[in-house]
Order: structure tokens, then C-alpha cells, then sequence
């Protein structure tokens, strides 16, 4: 009778092990999954000659196994070049990728030719933006009600934009804590 608590406990032991062993798979196996989609969303991003103001993320321990730097890459602002103006299609293109993006915070648009659609697609990173820049584009005052919905920002450049005056002091008026420039 010993024996097979002997064995009963050797077994449990061993079910035991194998669960664990099982769920730290799992769990290491998404880990480097979400590395993996934000290193092809970065390279994305990249493919539009856009820049990025990066942090490095991840455990250290990680590091030392992981030889691509870039998948520790944590995206914080994304500026486009003005050189490659990015259309409405194109940041639409990107939008799930920016969304990845967990501490994004700046999106500079800079002499692009984004309009008042485009600003409609950046409605899923309300919660994410503090800063904004849209000078030199095509965004007028038809657009302002895509500014309003983003909540968040503390700071919104808007020169030589096809803004009026009129829309600027909605966009005051409507976003209290925002620093327009």
C-alpha cells in the first residue's frame, strides 16, 4: 500500500509539473508574440520614412537572450517625414500598428497631406495622444470635430493650417488644458 501512494504522489507531482510547464509556455509564448507585432509594426512605420522616439521595454533578463534590439523598441512619438508627405490611405494603412503602440503619446503630421478624413482614423488613440502636430497640412475647420474628440492633448500645433481663427478659438475653447501653437 505504500507503493501506490508512492505512486500517486510521483503522479500528481508530474501532472503538476507538466500544467505549470504547459501555462509558462503559453504565457512566454504571447510575451514575445506582442514583441513580435510590435517589431513588424515598427518596420512598418519604417517603410513610410517615418521616424520614432523610442524606449526600451522588456525584462533585462530577456534581453540577454534576444539578440534584435528593435524588439525591445516601445514607441513613443512617431513624426512622418515631410519629404514623404503620408495621405489619409496611408495612415489608415497604419492605424493598427499605432495602436500596438501602448505608450505612443506624439503624432507629428507635419507638411503632410492629411485632411479632416484623417484626422477622423486617429479617433482610436484619444486615449493615448498628448501632442499634435498637423501645421502645413490640409485640416480645416471641418476637422475640428475630430480634434475635440481627443481628450488628452496637451499640446496641438495647428500653423499654417486651413484653420480659422473662428476654429482655433472652438479648439481653445473645447480642449481647456491644450497648448496650441
Amino acid at each position: 500500500m505504500v507503493s501506490i501512494r508512492r505512486k500517486s504522489w510521483q503522479s500528481f507531482r508530474l501532472k503538476t509539473l507538466l500544467l505549470a510547464m504547459t501555462v509558462l509556455a503559453i504565457v512566454l509564448g504571447l510575451y514575445v508574440k506582442s514583441y513580435r507585432d510590435r517589431r513588424s509594426a515598427i518596420d512598418t512605420i519604417n517603410g513610410l520614412d517615418a521616424w520614432l522616439s523610442i524606449k526600451h521595454d522588456g525584462p533585462q533578463w530577456l534581453h540577454r537572450f534576444v539578440s534584435d534590439e528593435k524588439y525591445f523598441w516601445n514607441p513613443v512619438a512617431v513624426r512622418f517625414n515631410p519629404d514623404h508627405p503620408v495621405t489619409d490611405a496611408e495612415l489608415q494603412s497604419v492605424m493598427k500598428h499605432l495602436m500596438t503602440f501602448k505608450d505612443l503619446r506624439y503624432l507629428n503630421f507635419y507638411r503632410s497631406r492629411i485632411t479632416d478624413a484623417g484626422l477622423a482614423q486617429l479617433f482610436p488613440l484619444s486615449d493615448k495622444l498628448d501632442s499634435l502636430d498637423i501645421r502645413n497640412t490640409s485640416v480645416s475647420d471641418n476637422g475640428i470635430a475630430h480634434l475635440k474628440q481627443l481628450h488628452r492633448l496637451t499640446l496641438l500645433r495647428l500653423s499654417d493650417s486651413k484653420i480659422s481663427p473662428e476654429g482655433v478659438e472652438t479648439i481653445r475653447k473645447s480642449l481647456p488644458n491644450c497648448k496650441l501653437e
